[in-house]
């Protein structure tokens, strides 16, 4: 079976786009402090504009991102039919949406770019972006398990 290396990019691109967020935040802080240097009424202000900015990012890139996951399972498993992987890759990333989802919900509107977590030492909005490595490199599995292996061969049964 010849391998479709166009399933690959979804989270290929998901994951580079993880790699630059902190370029992109990087740049926004530059713009927020130019912005406010020119107007001393902000200037009070000028955290509490970057942590809610940074934060309502991070949620939407998230939500994004696992939605994406979801709908881009649907496409990766269509080819082979192996509709029992397609269902334990729809379970394994509800297992991680659905608590995130609630845990992320669960920060008030600025904690996400604020907040560090006490075991790891880092903001939550970066540990949202390590749980979308780890789910975008899961794809990247799965789409190479749908490649590999027909719906009709285990991995057990297949001959290298």
């Amino acid at each position: 079976m010849k391998a479709n290396w166009f399933l690959y990019l979804p989270p290929l691109l998901s994951i580079y786009l993880l790699l630059i967020s902190d370029i992109s935040a990087f740049h926004f802080k530059n713009k927020l402090a130019n912005f406010v240097n020119g107007k001393a009424q902000f200037k009070d202000f000028k955290d509490v504009i970057e942590y809610i900015t940074l934060d309502w990012s991070t949620r939407l890139s998230f939500f994004n991102s696992m939605i994406a996951a979801l709908i881009s399972s649907l496409s990766i498993f269509s080819r082979t039919e192996d509709y029992r992987a397609l269902g334990v890759t729809i379970v394994l990333l509800l297992v991680i949406f659905i608590p995130m989802w609630w845990w992320i919900d669960g920060h008030d509107i600025d904690d996400l770019s604020a907040v560090v977590t006490r075991r790891f030492h880092i903001k939550h909005g970066k540990l949202c972006r390590y749980v979308l490595y780890v789910v975008n490199i899961a794809l990247i599995a799965a789409i190479y398990y749908s490649q590999t292996y027909s719906p009709h061969q285990s991995p057990s049964s297949v001959q290298p």
